[in-house]
């Protein structure tokens, strides 16, 4: 593993400034998130390239800037499990690792929640990641999250057809 990837999400000028100066943060990307999957304050999402073109392309929006990070310029006792690998349909992999699994919506609608705990609430409630299995599971899976920032020496910025620093 020495690239992963990373979409900032509707990049306007600023936050590709605000990019090269200091790195990926948590909550750069603005999506739409529904609560539901809200991600985990204070995790920067990367992914793998196929999953990014198998799973994710699709979601892909005018505006959307695509980052690598070279993994060798990162602290590896940060990356943590991406918790959509373990939730929603693919809670299964909860059972694997003996985790319990996430409520999912429709639990919520039945009892008329209003305020709905994420996925990454559920993360940090049940320690995902404290067993290093969980990550390298999700890393197969296509995706980590990463705890704090990725810094901008890490970073190439794909423009055009060409990799640039940021």
């Amino acid at each position: 593993m020495t690239w992963l990837y990373h979409v900032v999400h509707r990049a306007d000028s600023q936050t590709r400034e605000t990019v090269a100066s200091d790195g990926l943060v948590s909550g750069q990307s603005r999506r739409n998130w529904h609560p539901l999957y809200r991600p985990r304050a204070g995790y920067v999402y990367l992914s793998t390239r196929r999953y990014l073109t198998e799973a994710c392309w699709n979601l892909w929006r005018e505006g959307d800037e695509l980052y690598a990070v070279d993994t060798r310029l990162l602290r590896l006792a940060r990356l943590n499990p991406d918790e959509d690998h373990f939730s929603g349909e693919r809670a299964a992999a909860c059972d694997q690792f003996h985790l319990h699994r996430p409520a999912g919506l429709e639990l919520w609608d039945m009892f008329g929640a209003r305020v709905v705990p994420s996925f990454g609430d559920w993360a940090e409630q049940i320690d995902l990641g404290s067993d290093p299995a969980h990550t390298a599971y999700s890393l197969r899976m296509g995706s980590v999250a990463y705890s704090g920032v990725v810094p901008p020496t890490a970073l190439r910025r794909w423009s055009g057809c060409v990799w640039t620093a940021p």
